[in-house]
């Protein structure tokens, strides 16, 4: 089982219904970065990215008033100098947390932190900063609260 279907346990409470982007649509971001991205990625745009979850807000393919386009999240990181091998899939508080393009050739890329630089952090692959990362963070918020 996939850290991933822990989401939906973690998720706040909203009316707005967010919408789910298609495989039409990650398959034009992919040819837009020119790399496949990874397969527990791609799972979480489509089934898991319209669920609000602590403090981080991952880029959405579905821009709305709630969330941060993608494309403009890539181009904003690329002006200050985000290397062309990073994708980055969320920016919070002065950092950007992306994938490296360069570290794998099977799709399952570590998961850097950059800051004009890169800031030693790194996970293994998407679903372990899933679990070590985002939802470690999200369960220290709760707990406090």
């Amino acid at each position: 089982m996939s850290i991933l279907t822990e989401l939906p346990k973690w998720s706040i409470p909203n009316n707005v219904l967010f919408s789910l982007p298609t495989h039409v649509q990650i398959n034009d971001l992919e040819s837009f970065i020119a790399y496949k991205l990874p397969d527990s990625y791609k799972d979480y745009l489509l089934n898991y990215s319209n669920l609000s979850i602590g403090t981080f807000e991952l880029f959405s393919l579905i821009p709305d008033e709630f969330s941060f386009d993608i494309y403009q999240g890539i181009q904003e990181a690329r002006e200050i100098g985000l290397p062309i091998q990073l994708f980055p899939f969320l920016y919070d508080n002065d950092y950007y947390y992306c994938f490296n393009l360069q570290s794998s050739d099977i799709q399952d890329y570590e998961v850097v932190v950059w800051n004009n630089g890169l800031t030693g952090e790194k996970w293994l692959n998407f679903l372990e900063w899933v679990e070590k990362c985002w939802l470690y963070e999200t369960k220290q918020q709760q707990s406090i609260q």
